[in-house]
């Protein structure tokens, strides 16, 4: 199962809220920049309401609407497509997104 979550921006947000998930009960198969990935098909209303005021606590949030995960994800986009070496590609940015 996925789970998309907002203002996760580098390396350090990935190690909270992978710990926050373990600390809940939950077994992440990956943490990446706004989303993650569980090992679960499905999480309680109790683990979500949980978890999404822990992550609240910590200055993420947890994203259910579609849109806003789109949106996010195109976020997640750009700031990975900033702090890459921009000599590697010669992609334009429009391509690369």
């Amino acid at each position: 199962m996925q789970v998309f979550i907002k203002n996760m921006v580098c390396d350090r947000c990935k190690m909270v809220v992978k710990s926050e998930l373990e600390t809940l009960g939950l077994h992440p198969i990956s943490v990446e920049l706004g989303v993650i990935e569980l090992s679960e098909t499905k999480i309680t209303d109790a683990q979500s309401s949980s978890l999404s005021r822990r992550l609240q606590e910590l200055g993420f949030e947890l994203l259910e609407d579609r849109k806003r995960q789109l949106v996010e994800a195109i976020k997640t986009t750009v700031i990975e497509l900033v702090h890459r070496d921009n000599d590697e590609s010669k992609l334009k940015h429009s391509e690369y997104i």
